[in-house]
């Protein structure tokens, strides 16, 4: 594979963080004046310190949606890092639509973007375009979306993630029913292929600790106003449902509003999801019926700032697996602290 050659990029000042359709053009080189006595270009001795700088790398960022808590904390923790080292980061939100995210791409490419993270909302729609920019040279790291043609996908087993919460969701049951037996609704998102061992980790996960529990519905919606819905209808269909599991925490505290709503968040109702979001994080310390979220052994941001490393490294040439596994861990009403803490450093 051809890697682009990067040379050694010098610190500058802090970079902005723009929310845009393409990445913007590239910085003027430096003027050079010609030598009337023999037609050499040369640049003046007050312009040769500026005209010797490398340029800055610049990485384009596509994300999910940014109404999504989680891609923010990434978009946050990658914004950090490059700012530290002197990295331009432009950050463009598809807002789940993914004709835009090939767009984001296209506009990344054509701008020259030295690296392009992807957050890939369908592996299927944005492999063609990914490879295109690999083809050029422009490394690009996939984030939970594992794409054949990317430089490498930076994931985490989707299946131990699921389970990791029905294990939690499971234990509840079992705790706090007759015999194990309650009626649970799991909020998928069938969209993303990965996504459906998440959800088959999450049921297995409720009925290897509460084997008596039964699925009373699956429902899809993996963002707030989505997730409520899904709980109204959840509950007017199934009104003995006392377990609500979303593969992600987005959905799963919309879904929470609709039980509290509702009236039903009594103290045996158990709400659990993923991504540990700032949100979901303070309401299980809270006490409340959202007692359940997974997350990394990192700080989502610093999930952000493991992307850029990424992608940086294959710039410089490092040969990258094809996959970088993050670390799953479930956080409870016993260790939230500790993911509240470490999220805050």
């Amino acid at each position: 594979m051809r890697m682009k050659k990067v040379g050694a990029f010098l610190l500058v000042a802090s970079v902005s963080l723009s929310v845009i359709t393409g990445c913007g053009s590239k910085a003027d080189p430096a003027e050079s004046k010609s030598d009337e006595t023999n037609g050499v270009s040369v640049l003046a001795e007050s312009e040769e310190a500026e005209g010797t700088e490398e340029k800055k790398i610049k990485i384009g960022f596509s994300v999910m949606d940014l109404s999504n808590e989680y891609f923010v904390d990434l978009s946050n923790g990658a914004q950090e890092y490059c700012d530290e080292m002197g990295y331009e980061l432009i950050v463009s939100d598809p807002a789940s639509d993914t004709s835009k995210q090939v767009s984001n791409i296209e506009n990344f490419i054509a701008a020259d973007c030295d690296a392009i993270l992807v957050a890939a909302l369908d592996a299927e729609s944005s492999e063609g375009i990914i490879g295109e920019a690999v083809e050029q040279g422009i490394p690009v790291i996939t984030e939970t979306t594992l794409v054949e043609t990317a430089t490498q996908g930076v994931i985490m087993d989707e299946y131990s993630f699921g389970h990791a919460l029905g294990v939690e969701a499971g234990k509840w049951i079992s705790e706090n029913f007759e015999n194990g037996e309650a009626e649970f609704a799991i909020l998928n998102q069938p969209t993303l292929v990965q996504v459906i061992d998440r959800e088959n980790g999450i049921k297995d996960g409720i009925l290897e600790n509460a084997p008596n529990a039964t699925c009373c519905a699956t429902v899809a919606a993996w963002l707030n106003d989505s997730g409520m819905k899904a709980a109204e209808e959840i509950l007017e269909a199934h009104p003995d449902c006392k377990v609500i599991c979303g593969i992600n925490d987005a959905g799963a505290l919309g879904a929470m509003e609709a039980v509290i709503a509702a009236g039903k968040d009594t103290d045996d109702f158990f709400i659990g999801g993923g991504d540990a979001s700032t949100e979901a994080l303070q309401r299980i310390k809270d006490g409340t019926i959202y007692r359940a979220s997974v997350g990394f052994d990192v700080a989502n941001k610093e999930v952000g700032k493991i992307l850029v490393q990424q992608a940086v490294k294959a710039l410089e040439g490092e040969e990258l697996e094809p996959v970088y596994y993050l670390n799953v861990l479930a956080a409870n009403g016993e260790n939230v602290q500790e993911f509240i803490d470490r999220a805050a450093k």
